[in-house]
């Protein structure tokens, strides 16, 4: 197959400066300019090597058998023809190619084609007989020097956006404008043969401002104020900038180009805990006008800044929240290659960060150096290991100062209450001795149970048995000696021969490691000790040497990181630890945050030290660490309690086969047992005095603060077995001061969690040789881009500081130009340089290069505020312009790339549902926490949805929301019919019409039809109502009344119709049920045919009453006074059910803990994964309302009920049945509740292949969005659609009889009846639902509402 000439390079071009960058043409007959020659070495060559020379050259190389690093080479003869005809342009196959004139054989291949300058050369070239001096082809050497990097990375640096910015010289004056921007602008336009167009209109430019500005639609009283020339333009942008709403408006563009999510994505989305955090941080900041260079170094490094930005209202330090962006990227699941994983997601952060604050894809060099731009494969290696050297992170931003005083009160306190217990077990201790030389009966038992070697009287048990026999006394004894001696020994050969072994009671074994915590992160002496923060105990425990956290608050944070260690063979890692409170540990492969089947973490129940085992064999090969976290502050998967505490002190990394390491159970019995103790005891008396002596000794060596580990533990045995009063009740001098710690320690600021990154053991990253993780070559020190500086940083850290220091130098032009391009953008609608995220060569151009730099210059100027800038540009009367567009501009400038009229445009997505929530008056003024969920009927501001990456804001995405898996610095805007079908049909939308319309009759009760639509017009497109609009509206609003009156009346006749008929059933069917009532005797269920497959009475506990299978309680869940008790966390899944489902009844009894709550289930039929699910949901579209969930709302319609008040009142009855045909009816307490609804078939589970969950809309593990609060009483899961008979019985507590036997009751002329009206029934409920579906869904003014928001100019700003 024929090649010819194959223009991609990744080695390329020569030391001669390229004009063909930046040429847009040359003159004829280059001759008189410059010599042939001259035109070939500057214009031709430079274009041949960075283009061709790699597959077309004589050396190496010769594709389609055509070298073009020499003259012969380039005029071969192709079965296409000549490459090169010299004088004849039209006949050289190269023009052609390059001119992409040839179908399949477009050059450069892959890139973008050469500029029309560029193209104008080598046709001049050949036309003037195609001028070449190369006689010979060059040698591999000279081919090599030619194409080296140095000397592409030479050639590609004169690209224009690599080029300093230079301050440019203004235009003339003109008659126009003065404004600085404007005189760029009419020069750029007048040269290119067109007009700039005059200023919009007062109320146009309103709307225009506060959109841009804020988001939101200008209120009625600014509107007024600028029409009456009270408020002028300029007055008015001032107000938007100090909104509120303008950080809100500029947080989401920021958002955008940094990806937020509040997810994960892939399997199981995982919520990334706190995000918000990050978006409020972006408000706040973006409102106080934080300099764009400030706010950017904190977005790389905010947590080493030296001179952090404090927010002191909140006590937080801001600056730290900025690092939040790196941990948005997307994780997979469960990766089986974690370092494969680990190259995805550091790739997606170095494509965010390159593009967001350069404009360049430096993830483009991850295989090879970037094909068209001035970056190398080691320039991406070199900024993987800056980021590569940090790991995920929760971070606690509360300052040191908002918890110091209560810290210095806290000591001082622990001091004063171990002072007195301290007297108080000496004392104790005197008795003790007492109760050893008596040998108390109370003793005696005691230590009949002290059989483990950890009891404070086990050695007293032990040789308890051998007194009076002076042989066996002795050898056991020295039985016990041997025991300790052997465990001991064990132990320090474990630790001399561990692959690794770090003793964390040891400062530089500790400072190997990496810790966060307020006053955590330190190895302590043993004798620390915790108070209980709550009950009658005094203190927890007592702990040797190690490092603790909790120790004066176990709501404060504690994270723990082993260094970075590889698995080179079958190795197995042991934590001597304590824990509580959902204190987790687990092993982190590559930095991978989530868990998953290969990934276990474990959670720390055991308060007694313990090895905990983590088996590392799979990872052979990887990079692992070790990380222990309180509850809270693991880097993703945390757990839902405020108070959790960690301690270590041991850990051992050894082969997998030498088993568990040694336990030293025996290690509090060194002082008795010890090689410096040879004598043996005489007796117990005896024993019980060395024993008594120890525990004075440690008594007094605690107070004395030299204690050791032995000891610690002899003196927390003391406590844990009870020997040593440890109650406020037994040390009255202690109570007092033990409420004053509570109350000191309850009262200290909380932890304030943000996602974001540690620094941890750095590393240079090796390059992987075509990007493959599998194929490393030489270490790429830690650098920032070599085209702008190629010195290492010179550091022990990762290189974040430097990183964010080398974005603002003098000589990296990149930032300030991408930054103000990105406003530009913002408020124009369009760049100057049209490519926001790519400055490089497969980007554009900006279209004013003096504007883009006069306004870069500028903005360093003005201290990077990007509020001036944003101000100076809605100033000038170029962004005023009108949005009409001239002939002439239509003609010559059909893109408006010389900015002659404002682009009119679509409004972005949120600003859509923002602009229609204001305008209904119902805006939720609420600023900051926590996200509401997607597709929820929430009235806040859409910059606060939660954006879940499975399961994004259908609205939203439906107008193009970005979807966050890279940077989007440039939305797409389309127009799709899938926008007009929202705006018609969304529930959301309909709602909001429902409650504009009727806030309209309330507020202009007394006002006519015509004065409410004007003004309701003018209300939501900020402009009067023009006479023929009115008109329209008019006849829509008569036409619409009048439809709904012939469609309610035919429903009235009908509804009245159905319930004759309903009556006249009940009248045949209602006797014989009694009868069958009256038969049973008893309110319960008994009969055989009773449709009750499964039944939790949770009065009765966890099984089904009907089976006795067990439900399982996750998260917490527990059953507590006859209900399972659900927080919101927490739920309940059965085993898989028996029998194939496919109508059914789900009933329960529930008592909601709260109505603010959204989207949670109460009870679920699903698939055993909880893909596929039928369930009864609480306030998902409707905000308080009942619904029938289902998977992807395949079923799912809203029943129009009312909205639930029964909030943490009465248990309420719920009721949701699904017959075959795919009708679904719900009921509340007994009556249905709203209507019927259809919308496809019933699915079937099969049997054995699905599950109920109660207390989660649907999956296997907590998920925000998805869970209940509050109290279930009792579920059932019903065979079939239960009738409303059956439903209002079993509400009322009767029993539930089935269909079939009522019929059994009836005489044949009886049932004959029966099916004759069930058959009219039928066919009314089909009319019905006809009726339904046909009559007007909104009220007359509702229509009105829902037209004006469905108009174009509703949602376009012009």
């Amino acid at each position: 197959m024929f090649l010819t000439v194959c223009f991609l390079s990744r080695r390329s071009v020569i030391r001669l400066i390229v004009f063909f960058l930046t040429a847009v043409g040359s003159a004829p007959g280059f001759a008189k300019q410059e010599s042939e020659s001259d035109f070939f070495e500057s214009r031709i060559r430079p274009v041949l090597v960075e283009h061709c020379y790699e597959c077309h050259n004589s050396s190496n190389q010769a594709e389609a058998e055509l070298a073009l690093d020499w003259r012969q080479g380039i005029r071969t003869e192709t079965e296409h023809g000549r490459s090169v005809v010299p004088g004849k342009p039209g006949e050289s196959l190269l023009l052609k190619v390059i001119k992409h004139q040839v179908e399949g054989l477009e050059m450069p291949e892959g890139g973008v084609k050469l500029e029309p300058g560029v193209i104008a050369d080598f046709e001049e070239w050949i036309n003037q007989g195609a001028y070449d001096p190369r006689e010979e082809p060059p040698s591999s050497e000279e081919l090599e020097k030619v194409t080296s990097w140095d000397a592409t990375l030479q050639a590609r640096k004169q690209w224009w956006s690599f080029q300093p910015i230079l301050k440019p010289e203004l235009p003339e004056p003109n008659d126009w404008s003065n404004h600085p921007l404007d005189r760029f602008v009419y020069s750029r336009a007048q040269a290119n043969q067109l007009d700039v167009s005059p200023k919009a209109e007062d109320a146009v430019l309103a709307r225009r401002i506060t959109f841009a500005l804020t988001g939101l639609p200008p209120a009625t009283e600014q509107l007024s104020a600028v029409a009456s020339g009270e408020l002028s333009i300029e007055s008015l942008v001032d107000q938007c900038l100090e909104s509120e709403h303008y950080g809100e408006r500029f947080a989401r563009h920021w958002m955008d180009l940094v990806r937020y999510a509040d997810s994960h994505g892939s399997e199981g989305d995982p919520s990334i805990p706190n995000a918000f955090q990050y978006r409020d941080y972006l408000i706040r900041a973006l409102n106080q006008d934080v300099p764009y260079r400030d706010l950017v170094r904190e977005h790389i490094a905010g947590d080493l800044l030296a001179e952090p930005r404090i927010n002191s209202e909140l006590g937080i330090d801001e600056s730290a929240i900025g690092p939040a962006h790196w941990r948005l990227c997307f994780h997979g699941f469960a990766p089986t290659d974690a370092l494969d994983e680990k190259v995805r997601f550091t790739d997606d952060q170095i494509n965010v960060f390159g593009k967001a604050f350069l404009g360049l894809t430096i993830s483009c060099a991850r295989c090879h150096d970037h094909k068209f731009d001035a970056i190398s494969q080691a320039d991406y290696y070199a900024l993987f290991g800056v980021i590569g050297s940090t790991r995920p992170a929760m971070r606690d931003v509360r300052v040191d100062s908002q918890r110091g005083n209560a810290q210095a009160k806290l000591i001082e306190t622990k001091e004063e209450i171990k002072s007195n217990l301290v007297v108080a077990w000496l004392e104790r201790a005197k008795q003790l001795r007492r109760e050893f030389l008596t040998q108390e009966e109370a003793m005696q038992n005691a230590a009949k149970g002290a059989t483990e070697p950890n009891h404070v009287l086990f050695l007293w048990n032990q040789m308890q048995g051998h007194e009076g026999d002076p042989e066996s006394w002795q050898a056991n004894w020295k039985k016990l000696k041997r025991q300790w001696l052997e465990q001991k020994t064990n132990r320090d050969n474990e630790r001399r021969t561990a692959s690794d072994h770090w003793d964390l009671a040891k400062s530089d074994d500790l400072n190997a490691w990496f810790g966060e915590g307020f006053d955590f992160f330190q190895s302590r002496p043993p004798g620390q000790m915790r108070i209980a923060p709550t009950g009658p105990d005094v203190v927890s425990a007592i702990y040797p040497g190690g490092v603790y956290s909790g120790l004066l608050s176990d709501r404060l944070p504690g994270v723990l990181g082993s260094p970075r260690f590889e698995v080179d063979e079958k190795l197995t890692a042991w934590v001597r630890c304590v824990g509580g409170g959902q204190a987790t540990a687990r092993y982190v492969v590559q930095n991978y945050p989530r868990n998953g089947t290969v990934y276990p973490i474990n959670e720390l129940k055991n308060q007694n030290w313990h090895w905990q085992r983590f088996n590392l064999d799979y990872w052979q090969g990887d990079q692992v660490h070790l990380e222990l976290a309180t509850a809270k502050d693991a880097p993703l998967q945390v757990r839902n309690s405020d108070r959790s505490w960690l301690g270590v002190r041991d850990v051992v990394v050894r082969k997998t086969e030498a088993g568990s390491p040694t336990n030293y159970s025996m290690e509090q019995w060194e002082m008795i047992l010890g090689s410096d103790r040879p004598s043996i005891p005489k007796s117990l008396a005896d024993l019980g005095g060395r024993l008594c002596d120890e525990y004075e000794s440690a008594i007094r060596a605690w107070a004395a603060d030299e204690l050791s580990d032995s000891q610690a533990l002899l003196l927390n045995a003391l406590l844990r077995d009870g020997m040593i009063p440890n109650t406020s009740r037994e040390l009255p001098p202690v109570r007092e001061l033990v409420l004053q710690y509570r109350e000191i320690e309850k009262a200290m600021a909380s932890p304030f969690r943000v996602p974001g990154v540690v620094e941890a053991d750095s590393y240079d990253q090796p390059l992987m040789e075509r990007g493959d993780h599998r194929r490393l070559k030489q270490p790429i020190p830690r650098r920032f881009l070599e085209a702008i500086d190629s010195t290492p940083y010179q550091t022990e850290l990762s290189g974040r500081m430097e990183l964010a220091d080398d974005l603002f130098r003098v000589d990296n032009p990149l930032t300030a130009r991408v930054i103000v391009n990105r406003i530009w953008l913002y408020l124009f609608g369009k760049g100057l340089v049209v490519t926001p995220d790519n400055f490089g060569r497969l980007g554009a151009k900006p279209t004013h290069p003096e504007l883009l730099d006069f306004l870069a210059t500028r903005m360093v100027d003005q201290g990077w505020s990007i509020k001036k800038m944003v101000r100076f540009l809605v100033l000038s009367k170029a962004w005023q312009q009108t949005s009409e567009v001239s002939p002439d501009s239509a003609r010559i400038d059909p893109e408006n790339r010389w900015v002659t009229h404002y682009n009119a445009r679509r409004l972005d997505a949120e600003s859509i549902r923002d602009a229609m929530v204001a305008t209904t008056g119902q805006l939720d003024p609420k600023m900051y926490g926590p996200s509401f969920s997607p597709n929820s009927s929430s009235k806040r501001r859409a910059v606060y949805v939660r954006s879940q990456r499975n399961n994004l804001d259908r609205f939203l995405a439906v107008f193009d929301s970005p979807v966050p898996f890279a940077t989007t610095g440039k939305r797409n805007t389309t127009n799709v019919p899938a926008q007009s079908l929202t705006m018609m049909n969304s529930p959301f939308v309909m709602e909001l019409s429902k409650t504009w319309a009727n806030s309209v009759k309330t507020e202009f009760a007394q006002a006519s039809d015509q004065k409410k639509i004007e003004w309701m017009f003018e209300k939501g497109l900020g402009r009067p109502m023009k006479a023929r609009e009115l008109e329209m509206f008019m006849s829509y609003l008569e036409s619409t009344r009048t439809l709904a009156e012939s469609k309610q009346q035919q429903f009235d006749v009908l509804s009245k119709r159905h319930e004759q008929l309903i009556v006249q059933l009940s009248s045949i069917l209602d006797p014989a049920r009694k009868q069958l009532l009256a038969a049973t005797g008893t309110k319960s269920v008994t009969s055989d045919s009773s449709s009750v497959l499964y039944r939790w009475d949770f009065s009765k506990g966890p099984k089904d009453v009907q089976s006795g299978s067990q439900l399982t309680l996750k998260s917490g869940a527990k059953i507590e006074d006859g209900a399972l008790v659900l927080d919101g966390q927490s739920f309940a899944l059965s085993s898989p059910i028996a029998e194939k489902i496919h109508e059914k009844t789900l009933e329960a009894w529930v008592q909601l803990d709260g109505l603010g709550q959204k989207g949670g289930g109460v009870v679920t039929l699903q698939d055993l994964d909880g893909n596929q699910f039928d369930s009864i949901v609480f306030a998902e579209l409707g905000e308080r309302q009942w619904l029938a969930g289902s998977n992807n709302h395949r079923r799912t319609l809203s029943f129009d009920g009312s909205m639930e008040d029964s909030g943490n009142g009465e248990p309420t009855h719920l009721a949701i049945t699904f017959a075959a045909d795919g009708t679904i009816v719900g009921y509340r307490n007994g009556v249905q509740y709203g209507h019927p609804i259809k919308k496809t078939g019933a699915i079937a589970f099969d049997a054995n292949r699905s599950r109920i969950a109660i207390g989660i809309r649907h999956g296997n593990q907590t998920s925000q969005g998805r869970m209940l609060r509050g109290r279930v009483f009792d579920v059932r899961l019903h065979d079939r659609a239960l009738s409303e008979n059956e439903i209002a019985a079993s509400f009322a507590g009767q029993p539930v009889v089935s269909q079939a036997d009522v019929m059994a009751q009836l005489s044949d002329q009886n049932k004959g009846q029966v099916l004759r009206l069930n058959n009219l029934m039928e066919q009314t409920s089909v009319e019905l639902q006809g009726l339904k579906e046909t009559r007007p869904s909104l009220e007359p003014l509702a229509r009105v509402a829902h037209a004006i928001f469905n108009l174009k100019e509703f949602i376009y700003v012009r």
